[in-house]
């Protein structure tokens, strides 16, 4: 094949043909083909393998194209060092190249492209933005990535270093080749250095980008590794826009080992896979354009159309030349049709046609499962046909299900060209069988024992019991009494079937009769058994270990098992009742009634020898005919009476009348003086402790009359049923002493304004202020009063039971906050006017109080509110006379007030 001619993209075909072997591949070259044939004409099948385009480029598939070089195959439209080419000026590392207009609107996942930057690291941006702008080079894994940049086609992506004196003839340039609408744009990397390795310098590969179908395709020349940097790793794939979608060349990602060498001469095709298909047919012409036939398609392997031209006739002559071509819609103008061609030569040349037979054998002796198998005739083309008689022809090489015997084969290629061969198919011996058995041993058992043993056929053989697993032993040792079925099989799964009968005895059968046994006379019961069936010569056994001859058993009266056993050991169990004839008589107990806290005794008459009660609580002899019975509630027990083997058992309900439960009343609350009426119930009866201040003790409601708080017991002596109480209860009278009602402060003298807290106490808990009209509360012990004027305030103290207690308080207001001295004062021992100081109103806290003599002698000082000069100096009295003071107080709200004056100190 030559003269491949592509409009706009490459078509790789698949040829058949009747006179040569059929070239089955997916993106091979074409080959001239040779046309073996009996006679001057004959006829063959082209087909055809073409890539399968699509309208809309959301997805893609990937074509591996053939080796690089071969012009038919994968053709290369321009050298990479063309001088054609426009330079990128990609001479700074990892950077993008200024905008580049294509020529032509390019579609790249359902966006529509007209210009693009290409990277100093082997891949092309549809992002024009990143223009001028860093180009990454590191390993970010695979694709799709948000660490890679937008609209990426990396062919291949790895880190170059251009610009370096070491490849002197290196060139990175692009240039659009061809005429509208098949053009194709090209960027082409020509021996630039590898970074970190700039010594390898053959670094040569394409980009291009094809009009009108959305193609794109890598080439790689020459690609070298440099382990250092990266780990050596490239990368072919192509990535969207968003970076969620993203398509990638098997072998050349990231994640692979390092790849890539001199001479590597590999191409990869995009195509779009999108939307529907361009294809509109394919067109078979004579290289003087005469249509010979129009294909037709179907589905071929991901991403391509398989093309068909049936019959084609070529005509006589050495040679004939032939040209195919598929037509395409443009993708973005289905008006527009998109063509491409190939060249096929045909070559004719005579041949003598051979083939070769081999068989496989029959299975089993007599069975028709021998195969003979022709190999394709050679030299021929297709259609082949095969016939074990000449008459009844077939297009299958193999004849299958033949029983043993020698056959001769006749066969034919598509042109007539025949010939005949020979084959024998052989047979295995007859499979042949013979067996022993055992029966069982016991009726119903499966221990028959089956032996088979086998020959003829082909050994080793296997062995199966009524269509169970099979086993490499003939003897079957768990038979169960039947008529089996055994099959054999041998080594090619040949069957042979054998019936064998396993025997077994009768059932081995037990009865017998039974006499009941007394209470107090011994082992006097009776068994007599009888035995039939089995294997004869019986024994028999009470408790399955020890057997006798005899066939009666003294025994208790029970339940028992009696087994027998014939001489092969085969038994047989039977239950045998023995009943009592009991003579163990009693008089029923009766049931008492007793208060809680009491005693009975159960009185129980039996000719029994045993006694046991249950439960034991509240008894003094649970083992006693005639135990004393002290339970807490209401009991019922259970005595066991036994004579001999004899037991029987009886009841008595001891009936508990509960403890009555006093109730002492609640508590009261009095007055000195006063009387309380207790209330006691739960009783008819009662007793009261102590008896101090009570009119009664042995009634229900005495009367009390304490000077002080008195705390009674009470129990009750009988209730209704007579029973007295186990517990007492109390109550309490509470006597409120006479009320005596303390005020804090006591009369006093404030500023209008002033706030403070007042305090009453005493022995009540519940207080009463009035009036109320300058108090926060009037029903607290600690109001506080906000005054304004004169006042007398009442406080009334009252306890529980009603008690009263009063005081009261006198208020005075003086305008302040200030400090009032008197002006004069006598020390005299009086108790009136004996001190000298400041009367604080409205002052919490006195900084200094100082007086001072006539000669500036300083003879009192104090910072206490209250404390004032005695008229005395080292404990001495001093004249009388005028005397000089200063004085410094703080307000409740922090205010400073500073007095002075003269005093006159009388004598």
């Amino acid at each position: 094949m030559r003269g491949l001619r592509l409009i706009v993209l490459l078509l790789l075909f698949i040829l058949f043909s009747f006179f040569s072997n059929g070239q089955g591949f997916t993106f091979n070259c074409s080959r001239d083909i040779t046309m073996v044939g009996c006679g001057p004409t004959g006829c063959l099948n082209i087909q055809a393998l073409i890539p399968d385009i699509h309208r809309q480029t959301n997805t893609y598939t990937l074509n591996p194209l053939p080796i690089l070089g071969v012009p038919a195959c994968s053709p290369t439209y321009v050298p990479a060092n063309d001088p054609g080419g426009a330079p990128t000026n990609l001479a700074v590392d990892d950077t993008y190249s200024s905008v580049i207009n294509m020529g032509f609107n390019f579609p790249f996942y359902g966006t529509t492209y007209s210009s693009l930057v290409a990277s100093t690291n082997g891949y092309i941006s549809f992002d024009i933005t990143r223009a001028g702008l860093f180009a990454h080079w590191q390993n970010n894994g695979d694709l799709p990535n948000a660490l890679y940049d937008r609209a990426l086609i990396m062919g291949p992506y790895h880190d170059l270093f251009p610009g370096q004196a070491t490849s002197p003839f290196q060139r990175v340039q692009y240039q659009t080749i061809g005429s509208a609408p098949t053009r194709k744009w090209v960027l082409s990397f020509f021996k630039v250095p590898l970074f970190s390795c700039t010594s390898l310098i053959e670094n040569t590969h394409q980009i291009i980008l094809y009009e009108s179908t959305g193609i794109i395709e890598v080439k790689i020349f020459d690609m070298q590794i440099c382990p250092g940097w990266i780990q050596g790793k490239a990368m072919v794939g192509i990535q969207d826009f968003t970076r969620t979608q993203a398509l990638m060349a098997p072998g050349r990602r990231m994640s692979d080992p390092s790849w890539g060498s001199m001479g590597m001469n590999e191409s990869w095709r995009f195509v779009p896979d999108g939307g529907p298909s361009l294809f509109k047919r394919v067109e078979l012409y004579t290289v003087t354009g005469v249509l010979v036939a129009t294909g037709t398609t179907s589905p071929g392997a991901t991403g391509t159309l398989i093309a068909s031209f049936p019959n084609i006739c070529p005509p006589p002559g050495p040679t004939t030349t032939y040209i195919v071509r598929s037509v395409y819609e443009k993708i973005d103008d289905p008006t527009v049709e998109i063509f491409g061609t190939d060249t096929i030569r045909i070559n004719r040349a005579p041949a003598t046609v051979s083939a070769t037979a081999t068989t496989t054998d029959a299975v089993c002796n007599g069975s028709s499962t021998g195969t003979i198998t022709v190999s394709t005739p050679t030299p021929g083309n297709p259609p082949f046909r095969y016939s074990l008689d000449g008459i009844n022809w077939q297009t299958s090489n193999v004849f299958p299900n033949l029983p043993a015997g020698t056959y001769t084969i006749y066969f034919e290629e598509g042109s007539g060209c025949g010939n005949t061969t020979t084959a024998t198919i052989a047979e295995p011996t007859t499979l042949v069988s013979s067996f022993t058995s055992t029966p069982v041993v016991c009726n119903g058992q499966s221990n028959g024992i089956i032996n088979v043993t086998a020959s003829g056929g082909m050994a080793p053989y296997e062995f199966s019991l009524d269509g169970g697993a099979y086993q490499s032993s003939g003897t079957f040792n768990n038979a169960n009494a039947n008529n089996h079925i055994v099959t054999i099989r041998d080594a090619n799964s040949c069957i042979r079937t054998v019936n064998i009968p396993i025997n077994e005895p009768a059932v081995l059968s037990l009865s017998g009769n039974t006499a009941t046994a007394s209470c107090d006379g011994g082992n006097d019961g009776l068994i007599v058994v009888n035995a039939a069936g089995g294997n004869s010569s019986y024994q028999y056994s009470i408790d399955a270990t020890t057997y006798q001859s005899s066939d009666s058993f003294l025994v208790a009266p029970g339940n028992y098992m009696i087994t027998v056993r014939d001489n092969l050991n085969c038994v047989d169990t039977q239950s045998f009742i023995v009943g009592l004839t009991s003579n163990l008589t009693h008089t029923p107990l009766t049931d008492p009634t007793i208060c809680e806290g009491s005693s009975t005794q159960l009185n129980f008459t039996s000719n029994a020898t045993n006694y046991s009660w249950s439960p034991a609580i509240g008894l003094s002899n649970p083992n006693s005919a005639n135990p004393v019975a002290n339970p807490v509630t209401t009991q019922q027990y259970i005595v066991s009476y036994t004579l001999g083997r004899c037991t029987e058992k009886d009841t008595a309900l001891v009936r508990v009348n509960a403890a009555p439960i006093p109730a002492a009343g609640p508590d009261g609350f009095i007055c000195y003086g006063q009387t309380y009426q207790l209330q006691a119930s739960g009783g008819v009866v009662y007793s009261w402790a102590p008896s101090t201040f009570l009119t009664s003790i042995g009634v229900s409601n005495p009367v009390s009359k304490p000077d002080n708080t008195m705390t009674y017991s009470v129990r009750i002596v009988a209730d209704a049923n007579g029973c007295p109480s186990l517990v007492t209860d109390q109550v309490t009278v509470d006597v409120t002493p006479p009320i005596k009602v303390r005020t804090y402060p006591q009369d006093t003298i404030v500023h209008a304004g002033d706030q403070f807290q007042l305090l009453a106490t005493s022995v009540a808990p519940n207080y009463s202020w009035s009036p109320g009209y300058d108090l926060d509360r009037t029903d607290i012990p600690n109001p506080v009063i906000t005054v304004d004027r004169d006042v007398i305030l009442i406080v009334t103290a009252s306890s529980q039971a009603g008690c009263i207690g009063e005081a009261s308080i006198r208020i005075q207001v003086y305008k302040g906050p200030d400090l009032y001295p008197p002006t004069g004062f006598t020390p005299n021992g009086d108790g009136l006017n004996d001190k000298f100081y400041p009367f604080p109103v409205g002052i919490q806290e006195l900084k200094y109080f100082k007086v001072f003599n006539r000669w500036g002698q300083m003879v009192f000082s104090t910072n206490k509110l209250w404390d004032g000069w005695d008229g005395r100096l080292g404990g001495r009295e001093q004249a009388s006379g005028t005397y000089a003071w200063i004085a410094q107080g703080v307000t409740r709200d922090g205010r400073v007030i500073t007095k002075k004056g003269t005093v006159v100190l009388i004598r």
